[in-house]
């Protein structure tokens, strides 16, 4: 046994055949506790995040009454039609048939481990204070709805269209050490709402930035994440109703002036944000890899149009993006250009795939007809069924 840690989140069991997969979790820094043999009589009784296994292993941690949610992964020798059923009527949420591409089993791990909404806020996190931005000669105020290292999203009365250049300006009391300036374009704009006439949502990508204010973004979001910065009066009342309390109506008046009210980020008490020392204590490890995570896709219906991928809480339809698909092993990854052109809400999204090539359009034909090497239960009442998984890595995204 390994112990990496004194609460280790994953569970490998395996009699030597998964070192590839240690070495995996090594790299992703994951806190793990390795079994060379079955699982212990307390193992299933253990909340794990995460457990990895050879079909024979993961039968034994089932046989022990495993308890609590945990996502599984069985991998495979080979393709073994008769372990794959018996996996499909286990339920278990991802099979792995070797041989699959290194790169798709890393990113599957990676989100299989750091998924959940406590790990959205390491990529986006509510602000609510105000800004100015310019996209001329005028700087305007505006105010800043939430904030990630990939893009922001304003509410402002000036109209911008998809594409225009934005520059951004974050206040010290929002960045600290000084103001902080920010480029981008924008992706996406929706009206703030019916009884808003004038004031517009905008999601603004950022441009590649210096590393030494990315470093200065990154801190800005991790001093954020545990809440957004207090508001004065009713503009509190309406940015909470938008912004944080599900299932309310959006739509709301905000009686802004400039797209923006009166804000400050001054912060909240402890009480309401938790204590100071908590935020600076967050690990910046855990982050880094909450931020990879939110760039793998896990697809399903692939298809020479497109493919459908579970629900991304940074995605929305409209939003181009460039990604890799990791299907066949000892290949490199297929690139595409794809947009999200349907939320069909807990179903996922829709991808459509445009400006395919000859030789893109048959690699993607070799892909469908050859058998999946990732699977994952279909919904089907019999729990007998599996559908292929395709596991792929957004490279580049017009999202916020």
């Amino acid at each position: 046994m390994n112990v990496r840690s004194p609460k280790p989140t994953t569970l490998l069991l395996h009699d030597g055949e998964l070192a590839d997969v240690r070495t995996l979790l090594d790299e992703l820094g994951a806190r793990f506790e390795e079994r060379s043999g079955g699982p212990t009589p307390t193992d299933p009784q253990t909340s794990w995040d995460l457990v990895i296994a050879t079909p024979k292993r993961i039968l034994d941690f089932i046989s022990h009454g495993e308890t609590g949610p945990t996502t599984r992964i069985a991998i495979l020798a080979s393709e073994a039609r008769v372990l794959r059923k018996v996996m499909r009527r286990e339920k278990i949420e991802f099979v792995v048939r070797r041989p699959v591409h290194p790169e798709a089993l890393r990113l599957l791990i990676l989100h299989a481990l750091y998924r959940g909404p406590e790990k959205r806020e390491a990529s986006r996190v509510s602000i609510g204070a105000t800004v100015h931005f310019r996209a001329g000669w005028v700087w305007r105020r505006a105010l800043l709805l939430d904030l990630s290292l990939r893009g922001c999203r304003l509410q402002a009365r000036q109209r911008l269209a998809r594409g225009d250049r934005v520059s951004i300006r974050l206040p010290a009391k929002i960045a600290g050490r000084g103001s902080l300036g920010l480029s981008g374009r924008v992706v996406r704009r929706r009206p703030a709402g019916r009884s808003r006439q004038g004031v517009d949502v905008v999601a603004i990508h950022f441009d590649t930035t210096p590393l030494d204010v990315v470093r200065r973004l990154q801190a800005t979001v991790n001093e954020h994440a545990w809440g957004p910065a207090s508001l004065h009066g009713s503009t509190a009342k309406r940015f909470v109703v938008e912004r944080l309390l599900p299932g309310t109506n959006r739509d709301g008046d905000a009686g802004v002036e400039d797209g923006m009210g009166e804000a400050t980020s001054t912060g909240t008490s402890t009480k309401a944000r938790g204590v100071r020392g908590d935020r600076r204590s967050l690990s910046r490890r855990v982050i880094a890899l909450g931020e990879a995570r939110a760039r793998v896709l896990i697809g399903r219906d692939l298809s020479l149009g497109g493919m459908r991928v579970d629900p991304h809480p940074d995605l929305s339809p409209g939003d181009g993006l460039r990604i890799a698909l990791h299907v066949r092993s000892g290949q490199p990854p297929l690139v595409l250009e794809a947009e999200v052109c349907r939320d069909d809400a807990e179903r996922g999204l829709a991808l459509r795939f445009g400006n395919l090539s000859r030789e893109a359009t048959s690699y993607l034909r070799e892909m469908l007809a050859s058998l999946p090497a990732i699977e994952a239960p279909a919904d089907d009442r019999a729990g007998t069924a599996s559908v292929g998984v395709v596991v792929s890595e957004i490279l580049d995204s017009e999202c916020a």
